[in-house]
């Protein structure tokens, strides 16, 4: 007898019931007898999921083709639910395969549970006419696990956190500014909220106080009328009474929810809400009210994104913490990328050991990473038929690690994970609050830098770090915690984190006040950053760590130090940590010591969006990466062997159960091992898509010791694939080249042929230095009517750098010594800077979407500056080989896979990385093809490029190319045509990568 679609979706439910213990026991899965639950009573849903606290869920269903699910189940939207008056914002629309019309009853629930060919897709909106679609076309296939995960993550629209975002920052910046009003004339009230939070009295720090009341008015709501001893605590309208709400009722009722416990979220508000005078009380409660009761009405109570959202637009010292906010959606795909099958502890879900699980971040914000993690912890639980609710207490207890600088901020992360289940209790967190800054006793702290240090150097984190319990703060000791006394160093199953990105040499917001904005945070002194660098350097000794490369690859050490082999990192760091020469110790930390690496990034072609953070243009990476059992041995680490699987994503997702299905799809491409791979040639990488929609590739690549990674940020793998074959097997195979036809080139690194010039600071700079300026001249224009006696070519015209060859833009001026022994040196240094002219210049930083050239030659020899540093070969001859191959598609392909891609449209080099770049060997040509190269050149140096990625449209590029391929690397005649025809694809390809057009 066939299965009606009526039973099917009875055994789909009991699925879903047995996945979530809450919708099993609570009966909040109803199917098929769905008569009756909606205002109107015509529409009977196959599958309604009625949660408290969460808008309902309605669930339509057809066998397949399923013409009319869809049509189905947006006719749902907007509708109300009887059962919890709340409205139905997500309805999901689901193509049952047909073989379940005949698969016996008996063997139903068994083969449903199974299946992984489930289609279906999500539609959020507020009515049938008015809705998003997930994914945008098509439909997305899985099991009924996976289409849990989207169930939980879609029924809150996005719209809906972002309407209750603008409404607590609005709320609570109306209690700061009620606040900020009272500094002159009650500076008791300040100093006990700058007492409270450890900021100091501002703004900033009144929003965050107004942040932890107004949360806290919100989960006083989610505990009111509960069961376990919560059932006289009083919702807010029973406290609301005609006259308004009195601060003298709210801190009892606050006082009364602190015996029972929930001191993570109650404490410090009681304190704050204690402060505040009575005369204004009623003010700051009232918007209190008004915001809570908007964000309830919403159904964002249990929101876990809501507070780090707001915390992220409040905070200002993020400036010089660095600390942007990890969105939810990024948090998902980054934890979804680590988790799969059994516990990180290696133990089955089911097994009664998966509660000593440790998860740590030691930067948790407002604990974006933490709450993601922890949501997967629960899902693997509830998908294995453990309950996530018993658990609770064991893991909040035991297992979630979290630290920051920011008092705020910890108590915002002990509250979302306390949100989880907000009627459950527990006795302790491992959620501190580190010190940052002097202390009591004159010493400095470095907040977790600290946890570099052996444990006797740490007796001021000791006395210092705050444990955000729930019977109340207390100090807590962070070596028992993080590991030292009595856990060693390696002992975290997973560490998580979105370490600061400041820089310890400068960068962003570096005055003379502020010569160290890594630790300018929270109006720290000029002499107190200067111990804490002192100190910094200190505990970074033999590590990973570099200046240029920032406060992040401190954190990349410590994480490293925390996670136990065959344990987990998982990472937000900088681009800048592929490519930058700065970052290479913290590449070979995780080249040499984990496995199963895999790099996600975003190729967007939307200039600054491609971070994974809120509110920033810094562009960023994840790392996920597994620690080997025991340390490999150096001859192991051949490339073969040590490889990495980049991630491109056309974007980052924009909702959480999004980048949890994401994850899912580069899991199991990577475990049916269909990933294509950098050495294969130019057949482009394994195609990402969620239904119809195409969000990326995946490709892996080896890594080689001490090189940069440079497989990020790439739309088409196709050209990544073509510049490994160029530079790596010295090979021309171009995108459609039979393999028979691959043409071998001769390729060199350009420091086997001559010397880079100096450092732009040593031809000019003007601090002192051996008892003279550091550099002996002055860079100047050239006055008009004058010939220049030390040229030189310093600076960037985009308009004036078109051709091949261009005119110097200034003069070096020497320096006149003010004694003997000063003018000796400068003497000395300027015969030596002379020395190294040259016509042939090197593009550092070379904006691929305004600039043409790679390298240029000037009409005689010349000083390079800045932009322009000279490359000085030993036979001059040389130089136009170089300048024809840089600006040729292969030079730019070369160029654009070796820079530092970090930002949009540009790639830069180092001196230092100069020497590594490579070029057609020229000592290899015969004199035949040197003099046709002289005699091109001259012919063509005249002739105006576009900018770089303008390639595919630039005659005067395509002339170089098919110079390059008939007389340099002499292509036979017989495929020739066709080679320059596939140049032109390369072309296209280049110049549409996101990273070299910048979005133009």
């Amino acid at each position: 007898m066939a299965n009606s679609e009526i039973s099917v979706n009875d055994r789909i439910a009991d699925v879903f019931r047995a996945i979530n213990t809450d919708w099993r026991l609570y009966d909040q899965v109803s199917s098929e007898n769905t008569h009756g639950l909606l205002k109107k009573k015509a529409l009977r849903p196959d599958i309604l999921i009625i949660e408290p606290g969460v808008p309902p869920i309605c669930v339509e269903t057809e066998f397949e083709p399923g013409v009319s699910v869809e049509a189905d189940a947006a006719s749902r939207l907007g509708e109300i639910a009887v059962k919890s008056g709340g409205m139905i914002q997500a309805a999901f629309a689901i193509k049952i395969p047909t073989r379940f019309k005949t698969i016996s009853a008996p063997k139903l629930l068994a083969e449903l549970h199974k299946a992984q060919d489930f289609e279906y897709c999500a539609l959020s909106g507020s009515s049938p006419t008015n809705y998003v679609r997930w994914p945008a076309s098509g439909y997305v296939q899985g099991s009924l696990e996976n289409l849990f995960v989207a169930l939980q993550g879609a029924a809150t629209p996005q719209s809906a956190i972002q309407q209750g975002a603008d409404a607590l920052e609005s709320g609570a910046s109306e209690i700061a500014a009620i606040i900020d009003s009272m500094k002159v004339s009650h500076p008791g009230l300040i100093a006990k909220i700058s007492a409270a939070l450890k900021q100091e009295g501002n703004l900033q720090t009144f929003r965050m106080a107004a942040t932890i009341l107004i949360n806290a008015f919100v989960f006083q709501e989610n505990l009111a009328g509960r069961s376990g001893g919560l059932e006289d605590v009083k919702s807010l309208e029973e406290l609301n009474t005609a006259g308004g709400m009195t601060k003298k009722e709210v801190v009892a009722e606050w006082t009364a929810i602190l015996k029972i416990n929930y001191w993570p979220i109650f404490g410090i508000a009681r304190s704050l809400l204690q402060a505040v005078p009575t005369t204004v009380a009623a003010g700051i409660l009232s918007r209190m009210h008004h915001t809570a009761s908007i964000l309830l009405t919403l159904d964002l109570g249990k929101s876990s994104d809501l507070s780090g959202v707001i915390f992220q637009r409040l905070i200002t010292d993020r400036r010089f913490l660095a600390t942007f906010y990890t969105t939810p959606s990024s948090a998902a795909l980054l934890n979804g990328l680590v988790f799969n099958g059994v516990s990180l502890n290696g133990k089955p879900w089911s097994d009664p050991l998966v509660t000593k699980l440790r998860i740590g971040d030691f930067a948790c914000g407002t604990g974006s990473l933490l709450c993601g993690a922890y949501n997967e912890v629960r899902r693997h639980l509830e998908i294995n038929g453990v309950s996530a609710r018993t658990l609770h207490a064991a893991f909040i207890e035991n297992s979630l690690v979290g630290c920051d600088v920011m008092p705020s901020a910890t108590h915002i992360t002990a509250s979302m994970l306390s949100s989880a289940f907000p009627e459950e209790r527990y006795s302790h967190t491992n959620i501190l609050t580190l010190p940052f800054g002097r202390q009591a006793d004159g010493s400095v702290s470095l907040g977790a830098i600290e946890f570099l240090s052996t444990q006797g150097a740490l007796s001021i984190i000791e006395t210092g770090a705050l444990g955000v319990g729930a019977s109340g703060e207390a100090d807590a000791d962070p070596w028992a915690v993080i590991g030292g006394t009595g856990i060693a160093d390696g002992s975290f199953d997973l560490v998580i984190m979105n370490p600061p990105f400041t820089r310890l040499t400068g960068g962003g917001g570096k005055t003379s006040e502020i010569p160290l904005p890594m630790f300018a945070a929270f109006g720290n002194e000029k002499d107190e950053q200067e111990l804490m660098s002192a100190r910094t350097k200190k505990l970074t000794v033999g590590t990973c760590a570099h200046g240029n490369a920032g406060e992040a690859s401190i954190f990349v050490q410590v994480s490293h130090n925390k996670v136990r082999h065959g344990g987990h990192l998982a990472l937000v760091l900088p681009l800048t940590f592929l490519s930058g020469a700065a970052w290479e110790d913290c590449r070979e930390l995780i080249r040499k010591n984990y496995q199963n690496i895999i790099v996600a990034t975003i190729a967007s072609s939307k200039s600054g969006s491609f971070a994974f953070s809120a509110d920033t243009d810094v562009g960023e990476c994840l790392l996920v990466a597994r620690r080997a059992d025991k340390p490999a041995k150096e001859e192991d680490l051949t490339a073969p062997a040590t490889r990495l699987i980049s991630v491109s994503l056309t974007t980052k997702p924009v909702a959480p159960f999004e980048g949890t299905e994401i994850a899912r799809l580069i899991r199991e491409g990577i475990a049916a091992g269909k990933v294509a791979t950098l050495e294969a040639g130019p057949l482009g990488g394994t195609a990402l898509a969620l239904g119809t929609v195409h969000i990326g590739e995946m490709l892996s690549g080896p890594l080689n010791a001490k090189d940069q990674w440079p497989l990020f940020r790439i739309s088409d793998h196709t050209v990544a694939q073509v510049a490994y074959q160029l530079v790596s097997e010295k090979q021309v195979w171009l995108p459609g080249m039979p393999m028979k036809e691959i043409q071998p080139v001769s390729l060199c690194r350009l420091g086997e042929l001559g010397e880079i010039g100096p450092y732009h600071l040593d031809i000019d700079g003007s601090g002192i230095s051996g008892g003279a300026a550091r550099g002996p001249f002055k860079i100047k224009d050239v006055p008009k009517g004058h010939t220049a006696t030390y040229p030189v070519l310093s600076s960037h015209d985009s308009e004036k750098e078109r051709t091949l060859e261009i005119a110097n833009d200034g003069e070096a001026v020497p320096r006149v010594g003010k004694n003997a022994a000063e003018i000796e040196v400068l003497k000395k240094r300027r015969e030596k800077i002379w020395n190294t002219r040259s016509r042939l210049h090197v593009n550092t930083d070379f904006r691929f979407n305004s600039q043409s050239l790679t390298f240029s030659l000037t009409p005689e020899p010349s000083i390079g500056g800045r932009a322009w540093p000279t490359f000085k070969m030993k036979d001059a001859a040389h130089d136009i080989v170089a300048s024809l191959w840089a600006n040729s598609t292969f030079g730019l392909l070369t160029y654009w896979w070796g820079a530092n891609k970090a930002q949009d449209g540009r790639g830069s080099i180092t001196t230092t990385q100069i020497p590594k770049f490579y070029i057609l060997d020229p000592r290899k040509l015969t004199p035949a093809s040197q003099k046709a190269a002289d005699k091109f050149y001259s012919n063509i140096k005249g002739k105006a490029l576009l900018p770089a990625h303008q390639l595919a449209g630039d005659a005067v590029r395509a002339e170089i190319d098919a110079f390059v391929l008939t007389e340099l690397i002499k292509v036979p005649a017989s495929i020739l045509k066709a080679c320059i025809e596939m140049m032109a694809t390369l072309r296209n390809k280049l110049g549409s990568e996101p990273s070299f057009n910048g979005g133009k």
